[in-house]
């Protein structure tokens, strides 16, 4: 059995600020090795005392990819919904070269409303969106000069730099708690699942 951190912030600047916040989750990082601790892995969300502290997991997991020099680095996750694969993809090839091949690519569907409503996208959305991402970010990771005509992100022979540290791309997890679909398109398309 492995023992790891998550950070799942669930604070506003009323109660402490996000400078306090993240020096206070990378000194608890600096106890990964000497604890044996497996992983390190934080969320994307935003504009809300729940989880906005975190809109971009990848900044936190570069700074714990250096302090801790064992630990996996984990998107608990990323989200396709409101992220154009393009920079997902850039995003997740350089954090893996940061960390020495560290990262574990976690990615989610998104279902808070009020982040949908702010970044102006459709909640009936959501599934399509997540699920080109998610095929869209595999090729972008896994292959050169790819190309993909998309409901919402298309481009043409595209080679994602830097190219990832794993190969062929980082272990993929789709997130999921409570949805048998998603659980069975994560079966079905071969990723690890992360509930």
């Amino acid at each position: 059995m492995e023992f790891g951190i998550s950070f799942f912030p669930n604070v506003g600047p009323e109660e402490k600020s996000g400078r306090d916040y993240w020096n206070e989750a990378l000194s608890l990082v600096d106890l990964c090795d000497p604890l044996g601790f497996s992983h390190v892995r934080t969320v994307e969300h935003y504009f809300h005392p729940y989880g906005g502290y975190s809109p971009n997991p990848m900044v936190f997991l570069a700074a714990a990819s250096q302090r801790s020099k064992t630990a996996r680095v984990v998107t608990g996750a990323v989200l396709p919904a409101f992220n154009n694969p393009l920079k997902l993809a850039g995003e997740a090839g350089m954090l893996d070269a940061i960390s020495g091949g560290r990262l574990d690519l976690g990615i989610a569907r998104a279902f808070l409303p009020h982040e949908f409503e702010r970044f102006g996208v459709d909640l009936d959305t959501s599934r399509a969106r997540y699920e080109e991402g998610i095929a869209q970010i595999k090729a972008l990771l896994g292959e050169e000069n790819v190309s993909s005509s998309g409901q919402f992100h298309s481009f043409k022979n595209v080679t994602s730099l830097p190219r990832p540290t794993q190969q062929p791309h980082p272990p993929i997890w789709i997130a999921s708690t409570a949805n048998a679909e998603t659980f069975e398109y994560a079966g079905r398309n071969g990723f690890h699942c992360m509930a």
